[in-house]
């Protein structure tokens, strides 16, 4: 788990359930990485699949904060020192105020959405 690394995380099964925001995963196993590049290494890391990768010392510090928002779940990582988890974010609360925003969606390609109607 590097600043300047990249992971891949190799089983999927527990990796495609973390994008689920708010559910508990199951019978979650241990999630192993591989590091691509090494660099200094640092508390929270952040995977090219949003698995949010962190320390056990992180772990605990927002377990002390928020221990029903996150569940824990044990990370292998090769080449790395001492122990990590990845989070699963339980607590999923939207940051838009619907009611007083103008929101316009548009599509990746740059052209407006089809309203139906």
């Amino acid at each position: 788990m590097r600043i300047d690394g990249t992971f891949e995380p190799k089983p999927r099964s527990t990796m495609e359930r973390l994008s689920t925001c708010g559910h508990t995963i199951e019978g979650a196993r241990p999630v192993p990485f591989s590091m691509h590049i090494l660099g200094k290494q640092v508390d929270y890391n952040q995977t090219a699949f949003g698995a949010m990768v962190v320390s056990h010392r992180m772990a605990e510090s927002i377990a002390d904060i928020a221990p029903g928002d996150v569940q824990r779940i044990p990370a292998i990582i090769d080449a790395a020192e001492g122990s990590w988890e990845v989070f699963n974010v339980l607590t999923c609360m939207d940051c838009i105020d619907h009611r007083r925003s103008v929101i316009h969606y548009s599509l990746l390609s740059g052209e407006p959405p089809r309203v139906p109607g």
